[in-house]
């Protein structure tokens, strides 16, 4: 069994601008961080005796399935694809959190996928290219509207300024531990019971622009 933990994020300032149509013109910084809330995925790779349910996925639901072709979870059937994955494969998915509360779940759980799977494939990367792929992968195989922040503070871990201008990504790590405890000391979250989807959201914020 191989596990990925990936935490969750808040952003500060900046996070509206992690998009091509203001990085491609101006550089634009973002400061946020990620905190002690995390997507948990587990995977085991097991050959089953027999052809039936090769692909077992638990998440909100609970999918068995022949091949990848069959399998309903958007992101993970393209992932599979992206990696062709076709052994008999146990997938479970879990959050402390829940989805659609604005903390990056949906990047946070692309990148805690392809890392599980870069490791099963001895795939070697690094935390920029990692960011990249994610990134890629959401915004033009999966087709959503989502900007770069989430996927590379998911990658990165910590608290970080994050800068962008045009095709070059910088992450500087702010390691001031007096500075972030004094700071986290007067921060506090707290759950609404409202969620939301991002994809609609940046939806309409393109078509204003």
């Amino acid at each position: 069994m191989i596990i990925s933990k990936t935490p969750l994020r808040i952003s500060l300032f900046g996070g509206g601008t992690d998009f091509p149509e203001f990085f491609e013109k101006k550089k634009v910084s973002i400061l946020g961080g990620t905190i002690n809330k995390y997507i948990y995925i587990p995977l085991i790779n097991q050959k089953l005796i027999t052809k039936k349910n090769k692909i077992k996925l638990f998440y909100r639901l609970k999918e068995e399935v022949d091949n990848v072709s069959q399998i309903k979870h958007k992101v993970i059937k393209e992932a599979f694809k992206k990696f062709k994955l076709k052994d008999s494969i146990e997938l479970h998915i879990s959050s402390e959190i829940p989805s659609y509360t604005g903390l990056g779940s949906s990047s946070s759980f692309t990148v805690g996928l392809f890392n599980l799977l870069q490791n099963i494939k001895k795939i070697k990367t690094n935390k920029y290219k990692l960011a990249e792929d994610t990134i890629n992968f959401e915004r033009n195989i999966l087709k959503e509207f989502v900007g770069y922040q989430d996927q590379i503070h998911a990658v990165f871990g910590g608290f970080n300024l994050i800068e962008i201008f045009k095709n070059k990504i910088k992450v500087k790590k702010i390691l001031n531990q007096r500075n972030l405890k004094n700071f986290e000391r007067n921060l506090f979250l707290v759950f609404t019971g409202i969620t939301r989807r991002a994809n609609d959201i940046e939806k309409k914020k393109k078509k204003k622009n």
